[in-house]
């Protein structure tokens, strides 16, 4: 009976919603069939005071003004006629057209971002949450997070495991994207780019916490050759002096807390058309993890931004070498991916809330875990 009512009382929202928007735009038809009859009664009334100024200047008579008079009602009143006709028959079509996307929205309004005072959005507490550590789940029963936010417990990453990779790989990515925007913005030609950017290739490593790591340095010059070309490519062919297209923001920040996740979250990257773009160490395997974490921050930017996130892209690495296989995954917000980030979040909300931590998962533990040994002790 409870899922019945809920859904009872959607329904009667939306119809709500879709006589709200009748309402407002049956009133804006009027005003316009209104503001195009006082026009033309303006337009009459000058030309009538025109032609009685040159009736009695002696410039015309007075059977020329009734003759012009009526030739300019009548035309008038046909625009009128005509013209509200076309001005009514055109916002039909708007109503139309947005009662028919309204009824076939993929997301709800419940569901975005910009509903962060309501249920389900709202947050049962504000513990400042990663959207990696919700929507990941590393760990099943969320025993890492318990750790590391109630005990402290600091994470040991091992050279060489695959978290330890993917940091390697966020930092060279970041870098890569910010020194290619910032050569290409001072109007430095492309392929003198690549000479100055191949050279800071080691360097780079260095600061990714890869020091003397050959595949980082040239998983590096890769991301940069890549990235000029593409830029080469789209000046050549718009042509112009312009430096063509340039790499997206990277590590875009976003405050999250509204949602109870941290306020400084950080998006891979920010396409064109809020795109939310992901990086990810190793090819699709079919876990849709990947994908919730994609509706984390798709929430978490309509909550700041008040604008609708529905599309994301997930690009795929298979390496961090010079010759990394790449794949793009596009991916389409839906419903069911933010449900699941919030039941996600408010499950997580729920096992910090508990003076003990939580059971070890059922299937056991990866000794690739950062947390691994700690957690074996507790």
């Amino acid at each position: 009976m409870g899922k019945t009512q809920k859904q009872s009382n959607r329904v009667r929202e939306n119809k709500a919603r879709e006589e709200d928007s009748r309402y407002y735009l049956n009133g804006f038809v009027v005003c316009c069939c209104v503001l195009w009859c006082f026009s033309f009664l303006v337009l009459f009334v000058v030309v009538f005071l025109l032609l009685v100024c040159l009736v009695l200047l002696g410039l015309c008579c007075w059977d020329v003004l009734v003759f012009v008079g009526g030739v300019v009602f009548v035309f008038g009143c046909s625009l009128v006629w005509l013209g509200g006709g076309v001005v009514l028959f055109w916002f039909r079509g708007v109503l139309r057209r947005v009662c028919w996307v309204r009824e076939r929205e993929g997301v709800p309004e419940e569901l975005r971002g910009w509903a962060w005072d309501r249920f389900p959005v709202r947050p049962r507490g504000f513990f400042g949450l990663g959207v990696s550590e919700v929507a990941y789940r590393y760990c099943a029963t969320f025993r890492d997070l318990w750790l590391r936010r109630r005990l402290g417990v600091r994470p040991v990453v091992r050279r060489g495991s695959p978290i330890w990779w993917g940091r390697v790989m966020h930092c060279l990515l970041d870098a890569a994207f910010r020194d290619v925007r910032s050569v290409l913005e001072k109007g430095v030609e492309h392929w003198r780019a690549y000479e100055i950017l191949s050279g800071l290739a080691w360097r780079r490593a260095g600061e990714a916490g890869a020091p003397g790591c050959g595949d980082a340095a040239g998983f590096y010059r890769s991301i940069v050759l890549m990235l000029l070309g593409s830029s080469l490519a789209s000046s050549c062919m718009h042509g112009g002096e312009g430096v063509g297209w340039l790499p997206p923001p990277t590590e875009y920040r976003v405050d999250g807390s509204p949602l109870g996740l941290s306020s400084q979250l950080r998006v891979d990257a920010l396409g064109e058309s809020g795109v939310v773009v992901e990086f990810k160490l190793g090819m699709p395997n079919g876990d849709g993890r990947h994908r919730v974490g994609l509706a984390g921050y798709a929430l978490a930017l309509e909550a700041e931004l008040e604008i609708p996130v529905d599309y994301g892209l997930i690009v795929y690495f298979s390496s961090v070498s010079s010759r990394p296989r790449i794949k793009v995954e596009p991916v389409f917000i839906h419903a069911g991916l933010r449900r699941e980030f919030l039941e996600n979040r408010d499950e997580a909300i729920d096992v910090l809330m508990q003076p003990r931590p939580p059971g070890k998962p059922p299937r056991g533990c990866s000794k690739d875990c950062p947390y691994y040994e700690q957690c074996m002790q507790v």
